[in-house]
């Protein structure tokens, strides 16, 4: 006696959901009479056909010519089609959820990274990131000029001495130039307490004033301890003029 897809979809559903239920269903003798068999779907999963007990999937009360519901979810195209999908899907998603977080995860450490590298030379400051700027070197001294590109700064003239000026964080302007706050520098060979100046090099801090024709005396901090400057340029210099 064959089980015909209407029993077998109940079943399914009544496994699923785990529901206790009985219902009549006609089933075909294979002699064309229409037999009449209860189906039962008891508490625990345990099923009955007939008033038979079917104890597992592979083993159906004798003389009943069943199919085997675990064979009929092995070998329906549909169930067997929608479960590869569903595999397939989850393992894409898995697997694109997994590259992302790995991308995310070394973009933020990189970026990480490269802040620590920058603030361990830094601290309590004022950082601008704006203007363009390449081939900077970090701890020197830079103009913005007009037009809007960080330059090395130098006193022998008003022309590179002048406007806003900064100290390079990085190589570029991107990783920002300190306005104002305190520096390290691993050898400034300055004294304690010595104020600051800009040098009539490129790009160079001095203890010692400017002093000759056209010099600008600008100063731009003062030393804290042997290894630390509090930058803190001043917004006026002194042009020095000849007779």
């Amino acid at each position: 006696m064959k089980i015909n897809h209407h029993a077998q979809v109940f079943l399914l559903l009544a496994l699923t959901l785990g529901l206790t239920s009985s219902s009549l269903w006609a089933a075909e003798d294979g002699l064309g009479t229409n037999v009449v068999r209860n189906l039962r779907v008891n508490d625990g999963g345990t099923l009955t056909l007939g008033g038979e007990p079917i104890t597992n999937w592979y083993s159906m009360p004798t003389g009943t010519n069943a199919v085997s519901l675990a064979d009929y979810l092995a070998t329906n195209a549909v169930f067997a089609g929608a479960t590869n999908v569903l595999n397939t899907s989850v393992t894409n998603v898995s697997y694109q959820v997994t590259n992302l977080l790995y991308g995310a995860t070394n973009a933020l450490n990189t970026a990480v990274t490269n802040l620590n590298a920058r603030t361990n030379d830094w601290n309590n400051g004022v950082i601008i990131y704006k203007g363009d700027g390449a081939g900077l070197t970090a701890g020197n001294l830079y103009y913005l000029n007009g037009s809007a590109a960080w330059t090395p700064a130098n006193a022998s003239t008003n022309t590179t001495a002048k406007g806003l000026i900064g100290l390079a964080l990085g190589a570029t302007a991107a990783e920002g130039l300190l306005l104002n706050g305190q520096y390290t520098n691993n050898n400034p060979s300055f004294d304690l307490g010595a104020t600051l100046y800009m040098g009539t090099n490129d790009c160079v801090i001095t203890n010692i004033a400017p002093f000759r024709t056209n010099h600008v005396v600008r100063i731009v901090g003062y030393v804290i301890n042997a290894e630390t400057i509090m930058f803190n340029p001043d917004r006026t210099y002194i042009e020095i003029l000849g007779e």
